[in-house]
């Protein structure tokens, strides 16, 4: 990743992911779960998650990996991985789990894996051949990777009305542009195809993932506004740049999700993509 992209995670969106992460978790499992049930783990299985966060989704692992399987989660966000260390110091869960701090275009991976999964962590890469061809480079031979990414913003309300709420506000620069690094990067089907099959992946399969995402209870409808812009790493700058937008700007963003709530909860479409792929024999 870029420095500035280093910078993001490492500093407040990373410092927000901490501080909300039992909240972004709750959210995002089910997106997680749909691509980690492809990967049919077992037993004495060693397993990559990358872009792992705050580690719910390594402890997952773990547990399907259970007995003999071991799993190391990797994240450029210093925050989130001292984080998620934390959480299984002095646990026996923990026994088969590592974590640590690892850029994935541009530092080795302590494979050899049997398997690679991601929860929304491929998104943000300057060079996604570069990073995925150093993922396929830690799987043995034949090895699968599985992962859940994000169609396009218009696809993902759940995303784009609170943050573009906020933006305007903060008279932002809106989403990045198609391709580049960020939440929608790989929303075009056919280039998340050809990216890994010039990284050393075949039997590509790419399928609808799962359709909505519940941000959390109605009743807490000003604390989930707030949590969807200081995740984002767009909107987040702009928050601390302009402290005296701030507050408008979740305002906004519960007005915007105020239309949005359904039996109590406030609920909103999602569009994802689950991608399959396999190391291609050496």
């Amino acid at each position: 990743m870029s420095a500035s992209q280093a910078g993001i995670w490492s500093g407040p969106v990373g410092d927000s992911w901490v501080r909300n992460a039992a909240a972004y978790d709750r959210a995002l499992e089910p997106l997680g779960r749909a691509a980690l049930d492809l990967l049919e783990l077992g037993p004495h299985q060693r397993v990559l998650d990358v872009g792992c966060g705050t580690g719910t989704t390594t402890l997952e692992i773990a547990r399907r990996v259970h007995p003999g399987g071991s799993v190391v989660g990797v994240d450029v966000s210093r925050p989130m991985i001292e984080y998620a260390r934390a959480r299984i110091s002095g646990e026996t869960e923990g026994e088969n789990v590592e974590f640590a701090v690892l850029d994935v275009e541009k530092d080795d991976l302590p494979g050899p894996f049997d398997a690679a999964f991601s929860r929304l962590g491929v998104m943000f890469f300057d060079h996604p051949t570069v990073a995925f061809a150093n993922i396929a480079s830690s799987l043995k031979a034949r090895s699968r990777f599985a992962f859940v990414c994000f169609k396009t913003p218009s696809e993902n309300p759940f995303i784009s009305i609170p943050v573009e709420a906020a933006l305007a506000e903060l008279n932002g620069p809106g989403m990045p542009p198609r391709g580049a690094a960020g939440p929608f990067s790989l929303a075009d089907p056919d280039m998340v195809r050809g990216l890994l099959e010039s990284a050393g992946f075949e039997s590509v399969v790419i399928s609808s993932g799962p359709d909505e995402v519940t941000l959390g209870p109605a009743s807490e409808l000003d604390d989930l506004a707030r949590q969807a812009v200081e995740q984002n790493p767009v909107v987040m700058p702009l928050l601390i740049s302009n402290a005296h937008a701030r507050e408008a700007a979740v305002e906004a963003a519960a007005t915007a999700l105020r239309d949005h709530v359904h039996t109590g909860d406030v609920r909103l479409g999602a569009g994802t993509w689950l991608v399959e792929a396999r190391v291609a024999d050496r």
